[in-house]
């Protein structure tokens, strides 16, 4: 079992890391990079696959640069990053991502405007223009982009979040990169878990990038993600002379002449989830297509 986190958490989450592990905010993009890459090798083993960087001026887009460095110490001999140089401001940890990917001999485009995107030919294209901060909708040169990267050939990545995508909240407008496979964080984002995403992530994996768990266990979030093995404590092991009388008994109200699959449905859901004994209180309309469907449902 997962305690999510929305964004405000996330952010508090880094900075108690970074004030508590000691550790700074570059080494701490440098482990995020590092995990990120490490899964990347496992997933993409190919070293001379063309691979296009697109990166932002902020801390996400610091990530990308550092990506792209540590891609090319993997020995990934096709790596070029884009860099959407729409504003003159730029995180310091940014800054100093850039200093070093220079110091390597790697191609390094800056897109003035979203036009200067050409339609090239990629095998993996990777999302790192905006994280988990943005709040409002795309628009402008960064909507323009984010389309244009849409229509790119190849294997779509994110890093961390879709570009575009806040990670909890309503999704405005269509500005959303379209991920194929987005590589977060600690922890899924709320959004992921919820139908609004589907067409901009297609599958998403959760990298450790070594958070503090007891400050994130601290957390007042309401959000858990569970798995199978979170539960099956709860259910008891059957013997072989039980019957339905050792395993409880659960009374249903449900049901209306126009309605009568939500007592079906949900008296389905309690027999098959471990209930040994289940009543069903329907208007008596609903007798022959109970009993015709599960008989043994009282």
């Amino acid at each position: 079992m997962l305690k999510l986190l929305n964004a405000e958490q996330t952010k508090q989450a880094d900075k108690h890391t970074i004030e508590n592990e000691p550790i700074t905010s570059i080494e701490l993009m440098e482990r995020a990079s590092s995990a990120f890459v490490k899964f990347f090798v496992e997933r993409f083993p190919v070293k001379n696959l063309r691979i296009s960087v697109y990166c932002g001026k902020g801390n996400n887009g610091g990530d990308g640069l550092a990506i792209a460095r540590l891609l090319v110490h993997e020995r990934y001999t096709a790596v070029n990053v884009f860099i959407a140089d729409f504003t003159e401001n730029q995180t310091s940890d940014f800054s100093r991502n850039l200093e070093l990917l220079q110091e390597l001999d790697i191609s390094i485009f800056y897109l003035k405007l979203a036009a200067d995107l050409e339609f090239q030919q990629s095998d993996i294209v990777v999302d790192a223009l905006f994280g988990i901060g943005l709040n409002r909708a795309l628009d402008g040169e960064w909507s323009k982009l984010i389309k244009r990267m849409n229509q790119l050939s190849g294997t779509k990545l994110s890093v961390d979040v879709p570009s575009g995508m806040p990670s909890e909240g309503v999704l405005i407008g269509d500005a959303i990169f379209k991920s194929d496979l987005t590589i977060t964080f600690q922890r899924p984002k709320l959004n992921f878990l919820l139908p609004a995403s589907n067409p901009y992530i297609k599958e998403w994996k959760v990298v450790n990038i070594g958070l503090d768990e007891n400050f994130i266990e601290s957390t007042g979030s309401p959000y858990y993600w569970f798995w199978k093995k979170d539960v099956q404590s709860y259910l008891r092991p059957r013997q072989a002379f039980d019957h339905k009388g050792v395993f409880g008994h659960a009374l249903l109200f449900a049901g209306a002449d126009e309605t009568m699959g939500a007592a079906l449905l949900s008296a389905d859901a309690c027999h098959k989830t471990g209930c040994g004994l289940t009543s069903v209180s329907i208007p008596t309309s609903g007798l022959t297509a109970l009993n015709s469907r599960m008989p043994e449902v009282m």
